[in-house]
């Protein structure tokens, strides 16, 4: 799947620049503005393949490049997924009603 896109006629006029992402802030919001940018390629999981680490700078890219094999991969989902996974520390969540509830004061703090 991967490896024959190079020469896949198919993959013209991809989007030369993108907003990088570098490891910091939401990885879902990255990928929104990725699909965003390849809005016409959106189907094509080779042309996606190509173009996505060209969206990535710093950690991400490295992280990229040491623990992402695309040949291994089925689809491009499963490249979402596994970029998700990594990035999603990132993401501040709220507290819930629960967890507030949850909350005990520590001895010696005031």
């Amino acid at each position: 799947f991967y490896e024959s896109f190079e020469n896949d006629k198919h993959i013209k006029n991809l989007p030369k620049k993108f907003i990088k992402f570098d490891g910091h802030g939401d990885p879902k919001a990255h990928l929104a503005m990725f699909f965003a940018e390849c809005y016409k390629f959106r189907h094509n999981h080779r042309a996606l393949f190509r173009c996505f680490p060209r969206s990535l700078e710093g950690i991400a890219a490295q992280w990229y490049r040491e623990h992402i094999n695309p040949v291994e991969l089925k689809n491009f989902d499963m490249l979402i997924n596994l970029f998700i996974e990594r990035f999603i520390q990132n993401v501040e969540t709220t507290p819930t009603i629960t967890t507030l509830c949850y909350l005990k004061q520590r001895p010696g703090e005031k």
